[in-house]
């Protein structure tokens, strides 16, 4: 899922939302607290990246870091307003992908639709500062519902230096797993919606979303999740940068993974947000106590993290070959 799918896009070319950022000496603290926690998890290789497509949003305009447009991937409503104006979308929801890449497809044909995908997040793309310094942070599982191939770019490996499990529709075919001992130095990348290079392989239709939820109640060794990342999941917090729970989709992955732990034995979970849902925030945090959101723009957050752990400023600029 190359963006949030079902919920209406916010304009990332308006000027940032600074009351969003505004918190309390109590939240400051709290972030502060959790920032420690999860920067000693990096550091120790305990913790799991979990990356959206809001990932590639731009910085703030005026400070240390620079991500032009041009270079950034469409997220938001983007691809689906694009994908929506060239298939002529009769409908009003243009922001709404499930929808429009269904009427794309039917209109036109899924090997046009991928094709026009994989031109858009490919063509002129490059990894962000922040992606860059996530790299640097040796995550050894790292799990993305995006198509493009930033963060295999932003690593900066020779390809037989990382594995990449990419999903496959086929519940015939078993699931490249991670190791047992999950290797910082040699990470494990799970695409579980796809990758462009794998047409076969993305989760992008309604249709493509329902067979992916079935997926998902395959036995090992065909579940799309392989059994030692579950295991991973179950012992590592996991840090989520780059979404918005109120993504419909995202939550239902989210649960199917977890669904079958009890509370006790569900690791903490952090999602980083500068402006979460009321209604999602206090069902996941307060009552659930699924997730801990981190109210804070990931172009603040990450540069704090990458000094925690590395104990140095996170560099602005993409690192020399």
């Amino acid at each position: 899922m190359q963006q949030d799918s079902v919920t209406p896009p916010v304009n990332r070319d308006a000027p940032p939302d600074n009351s969003a950022a505004v918190i309390t000496p109590q939240q400051s603290q709290q972030n502060d607290e959790n920032l420690e926690y999860i920067a000693g998890k990096v550091a120790r290789n305990q913790c799991i990246l979990f990356l959206g497509s809001a990932i590639h949003v731009l910085p703030p305009p005026g400070g240390v870091y620079q991500y032009s447009k041009d270079k950034s991937p469409p997220i938001g409503g983007e691809l689906s307003a694009h994908l929506a104006k060239k298939s002529s979308f009769p409908g009003t929801e243009t922001w709404n992908l499930q929808r429009v890449t269904q009427h794309y497809e039917s209109k036109k044909s899924r090997f046009r639709l991928v094709e026009e995908i994989a031109e858009a997040v490919r063509e002129g793309r490059e990894p962000s500062p922040v992606l860059y310094a996530l790299a640097q942070l040796n995550f050894p599982i790292v799990v993305t519902t995006n198509y493009d191939q930033l963060y295999e770019k932003a690593l900066g490996k020779p390809r037989d230096q990382y594995d990449v499990c990419v999903y496959n529709p086929d519940n015939k075919m078993q699931t490249q797993d991670c190791s047992a001992t999950p290797d910082p130095s040699h990470p494990y990348i799970l695409k579980i919606h796809g990758d462009i290079d794998e047409p076969e392989s993305i989760v992008i239709t309604e249709e493509d979303y329902i067979h992916f939820m079935l997926r998902m109640g395959d036995k090992q060794p065909f579940h799309p999740v392989g059994k030692n990342v579950l295991t991973y999941l179950a012992k590592w917090p996991t840090l989520f940068i780059g979404y918005s729970l109120m993504d419909y989709n995202f939550r239902v992955l989210f649960k199917t993974i977890r669904w079958q732990l009890d509370a006790a034995r569900i690791p903490p979970n952090y999602s980083v947000d500068i402006k979460p849902d009321d209604l999602i925030r206090d069902i996941y945090e307060n009552q659930r106590r699924h997730v801990t959101f981190i109210v804070e723009n990931l172009w603040d957050y990450v540069p704090k993290l990458y000094r925690a752990v590395k104990k140095e400023e996170m560099p602005a600029d993409p690192p020399r070959p």
